[in-house]
């Protein structure tokens, strides 16, 4: 069904008339596709931080991330007779770093919206108008656009707005990343190593 033009008398601009839904769901899609996005920001830090890239399987394979990128340093200590030693602590690079996982944890989205049709659908799914006589209980479609806030400057707001608060928090660890952690932490390591090396 074509789209209709809503128009209004306070000013020139023209609205694209849309199904209630789709007004409704679009902020929705928005909050999802930025979820994703954040999700796929994340996937992408744990790789480029959190592993080597396994020279026999290079680059191409997305489900090797290839070997455990590590972050090594060494300690002068003394040991138990008394003599100098040097130890080289290896400890995963992805555990010193916080990782970027963040969430929607709550969403506030406020718009004004006009009527602007009214359509109901038959059984044989002609659409009927408004104006005609059609029997109860059967689908409703309204085409709404967005409409201005009656309330600001007194009614005669020079703009549509549509007001969105997000709070973000960070995001849950999924049970993966939780036992990556606890593998994480069996894998620091400590040896002695030479005073020449």
């Amino acid at each position: 069904m074509p789209e209709k033009k809503a128009g209004n008398r306070e000013g020139s601009y023209n609205t694209t008339a849309l199904s209630l839904n789709q007004l409704i769901g679009a902020p929705l899609h928005a909050m999802i596709e930025a979820e994703s996005q954040a999700a796929q920001a994340t996937a992408a830090f744990i790789r480029e931080f959190g592993f080597e890239a396994d020279a026999d399987h290079g680059e191409g394979h997305d489900d090797d991330f290839g070997k455990l990128r590590m972050a090594s340093f060494r300690q002068e200590s003394v040991g138990g007779d008394g003599k100098p030693r040097r130890v080289q602590i290896d400890v995963p690079l992805l555990s010193l770093l916080p990782i970027p996982a963040l969430q929607i944890k709550d969403a506030q989205v406020e718009f004004f919206v006009k009527i602007v049709d009214v359509q109901r659908a038959t059984r044989h799914g002609v659409t009927a108008n408004r104006n005609e006589e059609l029997p109860d209980l059967q689908p409703i479609d309204f085409k709404a656009a967005l409409a201005r806030d009656p309330a600001s400057s007194g009614g005669r707001a020079t703009e549509m707005q549509m007001k969105v608060k997000i709070n973000i928090q960070q995001a849950d660890v999924p049970a993966g990343m939780a036992r990556l952690f606890h593998l994480m932490e069996q894998g620091i390591s400590a040896r002695e190593v030479n005073s020449g090396d």
